[in-house]
């Protein structure tokens, strides 16, 4: 029935009892008696709501007024003894049914379903309203988890929080009384938490008797102890069965107390026991990996391979298994030598031996990867961007007069080095219309540099001297040649010599007394000679002196930004900063 149709049906019974009479008496239908029937929830003005069912008006606020001699007949309306109203929504209190919108009335309050089963309730505190497992440790709120005693390991009458009915804890005794069973004593059981008893292990008495659950630990006269036993001074002595525990060989049937434990024979040799765990009162081996006996297989070092101080389970000592490391991983000069094993069988294998050259080998007993330094390099090796290498040193022969430095390019250089190539691009790609190439020698003055650019396209249109973005040629000199890897601020020299520049520029250091250049500016290129006083880089010149240099040149075609730069030596951009990217050169003596 809905609820429409049951306010229309209480309506009419409404109508037929209370006949409207002329006394002047009104009987006001709110939503529950003594209440002023201005109520706002579903519960008030439920006589109002009949009116409007019946088509009568009123109700508008909480229930319609009625004319006539008897009482408001609220009470008898409702649907059950101690309801207070109707339609009332999921988690409204309530006495039956009736009185929910859902049609469920469950655990005290309107529920949205009938909500059965064992360990569901209606009522839980954070979800009023909605069905929901019960917390775990709660009472059944139906009552279906019975309480059972604690030794069944059954149901306690509480949840489990998954909607099931809990069991007797983990431990809980369960069982049988103690008890004796012969020469053996019976414990209580122990509940497993899922309903099950977990009978004790039975435990031998001997040399004591069992009486009367449990097994004696002393005795007052010889019928408190095992056959062949007698009391002695509280205590049962006599000959011992095979397994029991023991002192003297006197004290065992067999005279052999052999590990603690009366056996069956005399038990001599290493690896053997009496006492073996499923086998106490038998001789067997011991089994592998289980420790000797003090002064059986004394152990030796790993580094031997041999004895570890434990059993192989054949009654014989154990050696160190295979794979146990017998000498560590390390470094000899330049090589790594892995660790080395042991094969199982009493051999120390060595471990195999790896050339690190060019590196050396490192701190964790391994070959070296990278470098940062030469440290990091064997013999000759150095290291130039964070690689090892034999990377060759440039001789710079040596003449007694400089050369003319105008521009023209005279037969002084005929003796140089030989020409090195500039071609290594760190910036922009290579074109065919443009080669660079370089010679040198030394004299006592200074260094001295002849640097060949073919480039048609030659541009010089940035302010000042020496730019980056024009046609420049690089000079980088690292003049005590010790090679670190930031800028020492001493001796660490980078040059610009623009194309068409009247003076150089000393990037790093400023220092440019006595440098000069000059430039040959014909054909479809540009020359440019330039010496570099030993003064000035801050050093002495001598035959077998080695530094750091390299040279890079820089190409602008359209006047905006360089669009390539190749070096001589290294392959990176990074020579303004890193000086142990340099090459080596070597000044050769007369």
């Amino acid at each position: 029935m809905t609820r429409q149709l049951w306010l229309v049906m209480v309506g009419v019974t409404l109508l037929c009892a209370c006949t409207v009479s002329n006394t002047g008496l009104s009987v006001s239908m709110d939503d529950e008696p003594g209440t002023g029937g201005t109520g706002e929830g579903p519960e008030a003005g439920a006589a109002g709501n009949v009116m409007d069912a019946l088509g009568n008006g009123g109700g508008g606020s909480g229930g319609a007024a009625i004319s006539g001699d008897a009482a408001a007949p609220d009470v008898a309306t409702l649907p059950c003894v101690g309801a207070t109203g109707f339609g009332k929504s999921p988690g409204q209190t309530c006495a039956c049914a009736g009185e929910c919108a859902s049609g469920f009335c469950v655990d005290g309050v309107c529920c949205e379903e009938a909500c059965g089963g064992a360990c569901r309730t209606c009522a839980s505190a954070a979800d009023k309203g909605r069905c929901r497992l019960a917390q775990a440790g709660q009472k059944d709120p139906r009552n279906v988890c019975v309480t059972e005693a604690a030794g069944t390991c059954g149901t306690t009458g509480q949840c489990d929080g998954q909607g099931g009915c809990s069991k007797h804890a983990r431990g809980t005794v369960c069982g049988d009384a103690e008890s004796c069973q012969g020469m053996t004593a019976k414990g209580r059981g122990s509940c497993d938490g899922a309903g099950t008893c977990t009978p004790a292990a039975p435990i031998p008495c001997s040399p004591f008797v069992c009486g009367p659950a449990s097994c004696l630990t002393r005795c007052d006269s010889s019928t408190d102890c095992a056959s062949g036993f007698t009391c002695q001074g509280g205590v049962c002595e006599g000959r011992r069965n095979e397994g029991s525990a023991c002192t003297a060989n006197t004290q065992c049937a067999t005279n052999f107390c052999v590990d603690g434990v009366c056996c069956n024979e005399a038990c001599g040799g290493q690896c053997r026991s009496c006492a073996v765990a499923g086998s106490r009162g038998q001789c067997r081996f011991v089994p592998a990996g289980q420790m000797a006996d003090p002064g059986e297989c004394s152990a030796m070092s790993a580094s031997t391979c041999g004895r570890n101080g434990a059993c192989d389970g054949q009654g014989q000592c154990a050696v160190y298994p295979q794979g146990t490391i017998c000498a560590e991983a390390s470094c000899v000069a330049s090589q790594a030598k892995a660790a080395s094993i042991c094969n199982g069988t009493g051999t120390c294998v060595a471990g195999t031996t790896t050339s690190c050259n060019p590196y050396v080998c490192g701190g964790a007993a391994a070959c070296l990867q990278r470098c940062s330094s030469d440290v990091g390099c064997t013999g000759a090796n150095i290291c130039v961007l964070g690689a090892c290498g034999a990377f060759p040193i440039l001789d710079i022969p040596w003449k007694s007069t400089p050369p003319v430095i105008n521009g023209d390019i005279d037969l002084a250089w005929a003796t140089a080095s030989a020409p090195q190539a500039i071609e290594k691009y760190v910036v922009g790609t290579p074109v065919n219309n443009f080669g660079v190439q370089f010679r040198a020698f030394w004299s006592p003055l200074g260094l001295h540099l002849l640097v060949l650019v073919q480039d048609a396209m030659r541009v010089n249109d940035s302010p000042g001297q020496g730019s980056f973005d024009d046609d420049t040629v690089e000079v980088y000199i690292d003049a005590d040649g010790n090679r670190g890897t930031t800028l020492d601020g001493a001796n660490d020299h980078h040059f610009l010599f623009g194309w068409r520049d009247t003076e150089p520029q000393n990037v790093s250091l400023r220092r440019i007394e006595g440098v000069v250049f000059g430039q040959d500016q014909s054909g479809n290129g540009y020359g440019m000679e330039i010496t570099f006083p030993w003064t000035t880089l801050g050093t002495t010149a001598a035959s077998g002196k080695i530094f750091g240099l390299d040279v890079h040149v820089n190409d602008d075609d359209d006047g905006g930004l360089r669009e390539r730069k190749v070096a001589w030596f290294t392959t990176q951009d990074t020579s303004f900063r890193d000086p142990s990217s340099y090459a080596r050169v070597r000044l050769t003596g007369p």
